[in-house]
């Protein structure tokens, strides 16, 4: 890594803990609107630490910031309970671009690293809680311009479909291939993505188990 590694751990800890409280703990308040809240301000908290993530690439930092406008300015909507449809419409792609954005950057550097340190471990589960969140973004946009792309418990989902927590629940649950049965995908692009994610989420341990263990044989060396 680039950064000096005490401010990279910090970093890199703090962006942790905002995601597990991002998929953690607004689903333990039962007000709509105070949840909607709580989501916006743990997204902009994970906002703030990856912007600082990435902070050593100035070119990247930039790129992410300027994608990001719609999105800031959803969450900013969302924690003062301000609405614009024009933003709603437009934040899941903000979010989607930022993440991936993010995600490029942090596999850039892991996978240029040379040894395994707690700076590795702890990127290595940030990154897969932000596959997580770059599709639930990807979910909440499709059923916003497809409405009835995805299938919903009626008696304890149906009312929260047009909730970027929501989605990001399914996301998890379809990136560990876990699948309560709750939420479904049923047009063939959301069944496409929900595929595609599951394979992801797949692919992106092995590929991890075998790049941790080659490393730590290496150092043995």
């Amino acid at each position: 890594m680039r950064l000096p590694n005490l401010t990279a751990h910090s970093y890199y800890i703090g962006l942790l803990a905002a995601l597990i409280a991002l998929f953690v703990v607004p689903p333990f308040f039962d007000h709509d609107s105070f949840v909607n809240q709580l989501f916006a301000i743990f997204i902009f908290l994970t906002f703030l630490f990856s912007v600082l993530v990435i902070s050593h690439s100035k070119k990247l930092m930039l790129v992410s910031l300027i994608l990001s406008t719609p999105l800031l300015l959803a969450i900013t909507q969302s924690i003062f309970g301000i609405g614009n449809a024009s933003i709603s419409l437009l934040y899941p792609f903000s979010g989607m671009a930022f993440v991936l954005i993010i995600i490029i950057a942090m596999l850039k550097d892991m996978f240029s690293s040379s040894e395994i340190d707690l700076l590795l471990i702890v990127g290595a589960i940030v990154l897969y809680l932000l596959i997580g969140q770059l599709w639930g973004f990807i979910y909440l946009a499709i059923e916003q311009f497809s409405a009835g792309s995805f299938t919903f418990d009626l008696e304890h989902t149906a009312g929260l479909k047009d909730q970027i927590g929501i989605f990001m629940y399914f996301s998890i649950a379809t990136l560990t291939t876990l699948g309560y049965g709750d939420i479904a995908p049923v047009s063939p692009p959301a069944r496409s993505l929900a595929a595609m994610e599951a394979v992801a989420g797949q692919l992106y341990l092995t590929v991890l188990v075998a790049r941790l263990v080659g490393m730590h044989i290496a150092q043995k060396r």
